[in-house]
């Protein structure tokens, strides 16, 4: 079937530009539309009080990307291990959860904290913290290991015609992209035999979040696919690989990223016996 590329092309690079200026407004204090004024100056407090945590104990995250850093190696499928890593970022929040005596770091979301203003002054998101030191940390890996930074120049529909490319270069006939406009949660379609797998994709500068899974997973039911998967050129957060592991949404991020049409041809049954 074939597909015409530059029909679709201009509507869905305006919206990637779209969705990565709302993904910048997420991580910018008092950028959220319709905000009102108190909000935003919460919302403004709540951020400046948390990177000033980290600009802080800067010494102590330092030492932990050196030390993390060095816990990453490669499986015998050349696969990257992070899990020692995720654990050092966890012992550095212990750290300085303890030694800011007033401080509460626990489980909460960014948009609690905003909301709550002024009646959590000392509260810190456990998320938030984990999400900005594994970012730190997937900067500082990518510097010293020198990783090729061909991904970086890629637009998000780029992104995906490389996906599709890779993915039916692996024996996959039936791979196509959904509508830019629509989407579901689902970027592209896989279908083989009687299995289906829909795919959100996210060619990103830093960590991907649960908003992934949750479109993966919705897209799931929408387009009565098998499985659901999230792919990235980047790292999924701590709190995302929760959710995926509890919502059966599978994961391949940029430790895999180049294996993604071996992968899944796998989860398909091609080129396999049985």
């Amino acid at each position: 079937m074939h597909f015409s590329w530059q029909r679709e092309s201009l509507a869905r690079e305006e919206e990637e530009r779209t969705e990565i200026r709302e993904q910048e407004n997420e991580r910018k204090p008092g950028a959220y539309a319709g905000d009102c004024e108190a909000l935003s100056q919460s919302r403004a407090m709540v951020w400046d009080r948390h990177t000033a945590l980290l600009d802080k104990y800067k010494l102590y995250v330092d030492i932990m990307l050196r030390t993390a850093n060095g816990r990453i190696f490669a499986d015998e499928y050349g696969d990257e291990v992070w899990r020692g890593a995720d654990k050092d970022i966890e012992t550095l929040i212990d750290t300085i959860g303890l030694k800011e005596d007033d401080a509460d770091v626990d489980e909460y979301s960014m948009e609690f904290l905003v909301r709550c203003g002024p009646a959590y002054p000392t509260a810190y998101s456990r998320d938030w913290l984990a999400d900005q030191l594994l970012d730190l940390l997937l900067r500082y890996h990518q510097q010293q290991e020198g990783t090729p930074s061909d991904f970086d120049a890629m637009s998000g529909v780029e992104f995906e015609r490389w996906l599709i490319t890779e993915i039916q270069r692996a024996g996959v006939n039936s791979v196509l992209p959904t509508k830019r406009t629509g989407d579901q949660g689902a970027d592209i379609i896989v279908h083989h035999n009687n299995t289906t797998i829909a795919i959100q994709a996210k060619c990103y500068q830093h960590s991907v979040g649960n908003d992934a899974i949750q479109e993966a997973h919705a897209a799931k039911a929408h387009y009565r696919a098998d499985q659901a998967w999230a792919v990235t050129n980047a790292r999924f957060t701590p709190a995302a690989r929760r959710l995926a592991n509890s919502t059966g949404v599978q994961l391949v991020d940029g430790s895999r990223i180049r294996a993604i049409g071996q992968l899944i041809a796998e989860a398909l049954g091609i080129g396999t016996c049985g």
